[in-house]
């Protein structure tokens, strides 16, 4: 399902409202996990099988960028753990576009627009939190993510991290 948080927490909570027999698994887009969601849908996440779509995760790693990033969420947001950033996703994808962009308008001279999307067509070699980036973006293909770069994660129950689901 791809839905915001609060018609996502509706279905959430109608789902664990059935019998156990009757709950179906709900597989959600990552639209979910930016806002309250865990709160809106409460103790019922732990009685729905739910899962949602992501392209990143801070949970664990290791990577230098990454560290970066967190120290930098620590001191703008207060945010001591990884597993509590509220949208990892968001951050991940924020923060390498804004990245990417600030190439293109380097590489541009201007902000013109036309002369932006033409530059980041252009922009090569990206080291980024989601993945590197040989070529986000193309002419005809305005999309820098790919099938590889999805994977599945759950809310964990104790402290409704969002983590990747380990096969």
């Amino acid at each position: 399902m791809v839905t915001n948080g609060e018609t996502g927490a509706v279905l959430a909570n109608e789902v664990a409202a059935l019998p156990p027999a009757e709950r179906l698994p709900l597989l959600y887009h990552w639209g979910v996990t930016g806002g309250t969601f865990p709160e809106m849908v409460g103790a019922n996440l732990g009685k729905i099988d739910l899962a949602v779509v992501q392209t990143y995760s801070f949970v664990g790693t290791k990577k230098p960028r990454a560290l970066q990033v967190l120290a930098a969420a620590r001191r703008l947001f207060g945010i001591d753990n990884p597993r509590l950033l509220p949208s990892p996703v968001g951050l991940a994808h924020a923060y390498d576009l804004a990245r990417i962009l600030a190439l293109a308008i380097d590489r541009a001279g201007t902000t013109d627009r036309t002369r932006v999307r033409d530059a980041l067509e252009q922009v090569r070699n990206y080291a980024g939190l989601v993945r590197d980036f040989p070529r986000p973006f193309a002419p005809g293909r305005h999309d820098a993510l790919n099938r590889s770069d999805v994977f599945m994660a759950r809310y964990a129950t104790e402290d409704h991290a969002i983590v990747p689901i380990r096969p």
